[in-house]
């Protein structure tokens, strides 16, 4: 059958395996029916889950529902968290759910909203609100509750365990707390923690804490080689214990042949040389693991909530060169081998720490699998969907063309990386990306692979999912709609996108949501039709910003404006999503305008620039978008008047 949504499928089973139940009203003309039951000695979440349904019932019924430690009396019970749900039924289990796995049943006058240790109650409460009452949480600030004074519950009956483990979604409003928790996300970015200083940094146990969390520290985080060997330190001393280079390395390298065995390149002059240069460690050297192994033990006892441990290549193309580096991987077949190696020796070494994971990067010169090694049990591998310019495909700017899904024949070479990986890796990562860097403001047309590209993740035993967005401001292209639809995403990969984006834009921006969809299909098609090679780093001149689809998208979204226009703060969402429209057209002011004359077009905006960088600068400024100082550094928006 067609899926409309996974939860709906499940719901339909739900239903029939609670054959014999009729449905339960908890609320009846705004009085409550209902009381909330939990454990006295139940988890800091499963209290806060407890407190979180009981408000939103209040809001959405206009009830008060008393939260109360057993159930008394004839009214119905709701029972929070796996200790109440064994106070009615004493064989309740937990078994098979892991951390985030959820319970949703109807029982006899009750309900049972339960999950595993310590998020799954939280996220059972939420996806109950979600799903069955209609309450929505489209970012941080802004939400639907309905008005419901009556409020019935079907036969339920649901039993679910996210196959993403890791969720995270790194766009800025993304990284609130209860937004991070209420729409089901658990990943380093989310503020899932208690920031009292690095040494101090606690989970935040009311809302379940991260699922893995990485040193508090970006720096841990991700490419971490000079963080735990810095060259500062340790250069003077220990120069082979860094990458030996040939000097056109710099620049990329292919990695994928080895035409030689190496030994051919030079060791840095100097600690600025090497830094400059982005060289990253001499894998094969002992004496430098034995020392990499030494740090990671001090940084481990440092930072008690960290769970996942970095072992990761600098963010360059400057990887070792010298014969023992070649040698190893060119018996892997890929550099990645000796990468694996590596790590994998790292965490033996410190497998004592229980509980520690230890992850690296499988990006640019390491993404293609070795032959031989397997990442060990204790290991992650987080898979980067990153163009790799040079051994991929060499002569042209990028690879992986992210308007198209990754099974698609443009996407191949990381299609079969991403196979590969899956065949030997136990814990295997993705490392998305979703904006674009460069224009982080203008369209970027990739909605209509997020739905394939989850599916695809998921049907090759993905365990963690991470999109790298923009995390330091709010206001870039359609943020909310991404972090939202990506985070339902995580959580179930089997759910319609296309539906989820409607969902959103109706819900979001209300009678102007129409409007919106037909922007973003005029967008999309217009890349589609283009053969424009979408990547992160895409620039404002590229043929899907016609000047015909551009006048089409502003038309759209000049309509939408007006659907709202009586509504202040629908209409302020609406002038947010005009951004990027406007952003393109004022990169490229004048050769639209003399595009729109010679086609004898009328001109759809203001006849002088001024103008409408007015209206953007006004915009951008009430949304607080961050970046301003770096788009008006660009030579299109010097002649402005500020």
């Amino acid at each position: 059958m067609k899926t409309r949504s996974y939860w709906f499928v499940i719901q339909i089973v739900a239903m029939e395996l609670a054959a014999g139940q009729g449905t339960l009203t908890i609320a009846k003309d705004g009085v409550a029916n209902a009381d909330v039951v939990v454990s006295a000695q139940a988890s800091a979440a499963v209290k806060h889950a407890a407190e979180e349904l009981a408000s939103f019932l209040r809001q959405v019924t206009n009830a008060t529902f008393e939260i109360v430690n057993s159930p008394e009396g004839e009214a119905a019970h709701i029972y929070i968290g796996p200790d109440a749900a064994r106070m009615v039924h004493p064989g309740f289990s937990t078994q098979d759910l892991g951390s985030d796995g959820i319970v949703i049943r109807t029982i006899k006058n009750g309900l049972i909203l339960a999950g595993g240790n310590p998020r799954g109650t939280l996220y059972a409460v939420y996806t109950f609100l979600e799903d069955i009452v209609g309450c929505h949480w489209w970012s941080s600030t802004e939400r639907t509750i309905p008005e419901k004074p009556t409020l019935t519950v079907p036969k339920l009956g649901i039993r679910y365990v996210p196959q993403f483990e890791y969720r995270n979604v790194s766009y800025f409003d993304a990284k609130d707390a209860d937004y991070s928790v209420r729409n089901k996300l658990n990943g380093q970015r989310h503020r899932l923690f208690i920031d009292d200083g690095w040494r101090n940094a606690r989970q935040d146990l009311r809302r379940g804490g991260r699922k893995y969390a990485w040193h508090k520290s970006d720096k841990w985080s991700n490419h971490s080689f000079y963080t735990v060997i810095p060259p500062e330190i340790y250069f003077a001393e220990h120069p082979d214990w860094f990458a030996e280079i040939k000097d056109d390395q710099v620049y990329g390298i292919d990695y994928i042949g080895y035409p030689n065995a190496g030994g051919k390149g030079k060791r840095a002059k100097t600690m600025e040389q090497c830094k400059k240069e982005l060289r990253s460690l001499c894998l094969s050297n002992q004496a430098m693991r034995k020392e990499f192994v030494r740090n990671s033990r001090l940084a481990i006892n440092w930072s008690p909530i960290a769970s996942i441990f970095n072992v990761s290549q600098i963010d360059g193309m400057s990887a070792c060169r010298c014969a023992q580096c070649m040698d190893v991987a060119n018996d892997e077949g890929a550099y990645s081998g000796l990468m694996i190696r590596f790590v994998n020796g790292v965490a033996s070494d410190l497998e004592r720490f229980t509980g520690i994971m230890f992850d690296t990067l499988a990006y640019h010169y390491t993404r293609k699998p070795p032959k031989k090694i397997k990442p060990r049990h204790n290991v992650v591998v987080r898979l980067v969907v990153a163009y790799d310019e040079i051994s991929r495909n060499p002569g042209k700017s990028n690879e992986i063309s992210f308007s198209k899904p990754l099974t698609h024949e443009r996407n191949r070479t990381f299609h079969n990386d991403l196979v590969d990986w899956s065949k030997i890796c136990s814990r295997l990562f993705v490392y998305d990306y979703a904006v674009n860097f460069s224009h982080p403001i203008q369209p970027h047309p990739n909605l209509r692979v997020l739905g394939p590209n989850m599916r695809f993740y998921a049907e090759h035993n993905v365990k963690g999912f991470e999109s790298e967005a923009h995390s330091r401001t709010p206001g870039t292209e359609l943020a909310e709609l991404r972090a939202w639809v990506l985070a339902k995403l995580a959580w179930n990969p089997k759910l319609d996108a296309q539906k989820l984006i409607e969902t959103f834009c109706n819900g979001y921006y209300g009678p102007a949501g129409k409007h919106i969809l037909a922007y973003i299909d005029t967008i999309h098609d217009a890349v589609d039709a283009s053969g424009d090679w979408l990547h992160p780093g895409w620039g404002y001149d590229g043929k899907m910003f016609s000047l015909s689809t551009l006048d089409k998208s502003w038309a759209h979204l000049q309509a939408a404006e007006e659907a709202v226009k009586s509504e202040p703060v629908l209409r302020f969402r609406v002038r947010v999503a005009r951004l990027p429209v406007m952003y393109v057209y004022l990169m490229r002011w004048n050769q639209l305008k003399a595009q729109a004359k010679t086609a004898g077009r009328a001109w759809p905006l203001p006849e002088n620039a001024q103008t409408l960088f007015d209206e953007f600068d006004a915009i951008a400024r009430k949304k607080k978008i961050t970046i301003l100082k770096r788009i008006y550094r660009l030579p299109q928006f010097a002649g402005f008047r500020r």
